[in-house]
């Protein structure tokens, strides 16, 4: 029988939660503007709601910075996810402020790279975290 580590299970959940998380703010992204622009669902301004919008944006950036950095510290020691999940959160900070910059772009290809970054991460945790029998 296989003994898995506690921290090394919660590591691959957060690191499966952040994935989810992240695509489903690229979808969102993506789709809202799309569904907004036709006359039929125009009546649905409720999905562009700012608050929700920063709420996910923080707990995303929060589940993120948590498990990439913990599975740095304690296994694989590699940057390229940690640098990965900070330039999909800068693109999405740059998406949020009012700057000329198309936000659907901006915001989707950050969460994106973040989505990345936990599969990036769930990666390394298999090759270099021997301990690690969860991923």
């Amino acid at each position: 029988m296989i003994k898995i580590h506690r921290a090394f299970s919660w590591q691959h959940i957060f690191d499966k939660a952040g994935m989810w998380t992240s695509g489903l703010c690229a979808v969102h992204c993506i789709a809202i503007p799309f569904f907004l622009s036709m006359s039929a669902f125009s009546s649905m301004v409720f999905l562009h709601n700012e608050n929700i919008e920063n709420m996910v944006l923080v707990v995303s950036a929060m589940i993120g910075v948590g498990s990439l950095g913990n599975s740095f510290i304690k296994l694989h020691k590699r940057w390229l996810p940690l640098i990965v999940l900070f330039i999909g959160l800068c693109l999405i900070v740059l998406s949020r402020l009012e700057l000329n910059v198309s936000e659907p772009i901006f915001a989707s290809s950050g969460a994106s790279l973040m989505a990345s970054a936990h599969f990036l991460n769930i990666r390394y945790c298999k090759k270099f975290g021997s301990q690690c029998e969860c991923c």
